[in-house]
């Protein structure tokens, strides 16, 4: 049977977090405030002459109510861009940035975002598809046919969401390839970790214990969204899916990460 399902398209950016998930009086960016560490005063709503310039400029949305931006937000700098959900966009002044031999200028361009916040100095330019990311100061997104995050997003982390089911938690099978060895990958793995993990197999209150270990160190909580650190260049990609970059990621020409 097949999944595809249709949509009302103003649904499109909105309800990230299913409302099963949702503590009491917390809406579906609470998580997303967390993370972007911003305060509510950062953002305002756009003026009447830069909505009638974003839309002269070739730019969409269904809600322009949900379209933030920040104080030195320029919209001579976005153009033929569709915006979906809420979508919050740092200062954007006519400058440029350059990595090696690259030279572009900030701003948003062609691209299709979906519930992101945008971080200051930032250009986008020819991203089919982001969506539930949140983007660092003085970046780089080029080229990219799809980048999002899952509402269960686990960033490689060996652990199982809220509501989730044992079967889907990731494992790494080492030192055997055809099992027998699986540890819990989780950020900041080193080479011993992985070793004691695999090695005392037979240590059955051992390996619990890692176990616990590695699922104490991580939120289950559904909505975190995906985060591009501070000056990152990520370009002619196709897929990017439940991924993390941290500050100063280069990332060329990669088919899919996820």
């Amino acid at each position: 049977m097949s999944e595809l399902k249709i949509l009302p398209t103003r649904s499109l950016g909105y309800g990230f977090i299913p409302p099963e998930y949702l503590p009491a009086h917390q809406d579906e960016y609470y998580l997303r405030d967390e993370q972007a560490c911003k305060s509510a005063d950062h953002w305002r709503h756009l003026t009447a002459s830069e909505l009638e310039e974003l839309v002269r400029n070739g730019n969409t949305s269904k809600n322009w109510d949900d379209v933030l931006v920040a104080d030195g937000f320029n919209p001579q700098f976005v153009r033929a861009c569709q915006f979906s959900g809420l979508v919050r966009i740092g200062q954007i002044g006519d400058v440029s940035l350059s990595m090696h031999d690259l030279i572009v200028p900030a701003g948003l361009l062609n691209s299709h975002i979906v519930a992101c916040d945008i971080g200051d100095t930032v250009a986008i330019r020819n991203v089919r598809y982001i969506a539930h990311y949140i983007v660092g100061d003085n970046s780089m997104l080029l080229n990219i046919d799809e980048m999002q995050t899952t509402n269960h997003a686990k960033f490689g982390n060996g652990i199982v969401t809220d509501g989730e089911e044992e079967e889907v938690r990731i494992c790494l099978d080492v030192i055997n390839e055809a099992g027998g060895r699986a540890v819990l990958p989780f950020d900041g793995m080193i080479p011993a970790d992985a070793y004691l993990w695999a090695k005392y197999r037979q240590d059955a209150t051992l390996q619990e214990r890692f176990k616990a270990i590695t699922e104490a160190r991580f939120d289950s909580r559904r909505g975190f969204y995906g985060t591009v650190g501070a000056a990152c260049v990520i370009k002619n990609c196709s897929i990017i899916k439940d991924v993390k970059f941290g500050d100063c990621v280069y990332v060329k020409g990669a088919n899919k990460l996820k």
